[in-house]
């Protein structure tokens, strides 16, 4: 994490970070949290889960999937102070889109997607998990590639895990999307 308590950080300030600045942040409760960069496996993951979301789309036009794209959670009700998180993966419905592509969505996803990276730990993701709820995210899949499964949050403690023998459902978020767990957690090692 980035310490600076003489500054409470804004989703204006992220927007605003100096271009040449190699590193991402994410904004919790104000305060800027360095993001861990991509491995080449968790970047191949990410990609063909965004493909396979974004082929789904095409073919059923109920939404918009971003690829790391920005989202203004919430707003602490006594100070003001802002979270925004960047999801690997996540999907806004039409009904809740906006024509402002320019900036940081101001609301949650309805579909996150983490695909873990190797220094995240178990905290981390419950942090990210209890942001994307207390922001109103109906879904979260966690993948966890080094354990290939994937894990279907639909509230902070509702989970159900699928392993490689199991086929990923979109539910009521992405009705009639299916992915293999076993096609995804093969496609990095696949010629």
């Amino acid at each position: 994490m980035v310490q600076n308590l003489e500054r409470i950080y804004t989703a204006v300030d992220l927007m605003t970070m100096p271009e040449d600045d190699p590193k991402r942040y994410e904004l919790f409760h104000g305060e800027l949290i360095e993001m861990p960069a991509p491995t080449q496996r968790h970047s191949l993951l990410t990609t063909y889960m965004f493909g396979m979301i974004f082929i789904y789309l095409r073919n059923n036009r109920i939404g918009k999937v971003t690829s790391s794209g920005a989202y203004l959670l919430y707003r602490d009700e006594a100070d003001g102070a802002e979270t925004v998180r960047i999801p690997d993966i996540a999907f806004v419905g039409n009904e809740r889109r906006t024509s402002n592509l320019t900036g940081i969505f101001d609301g949650p996803p309805d579909l996150a997607v983490e695909v873990i990276s190797p220094g995240e730990t178990y905290r981390t993701i419950r942090l990210k998990l209890q942001d994307y709820f207390k922001g109103g995210t109906r879904v979260v899949w966690v993948v966890r590639s080094e354990d290939r499964i994937i894990e279907v949050y639909t509230g902070l403690d509702e989970l159900h895990t699928l392993t490689d023998a199991d086929t990923l459902d979109g539910a009521d978020v992405l009705p009639g999307f299916s992915l293999s767990i076993r096609d995804l957690f093969d496609y990095p090692e696949a010629p």
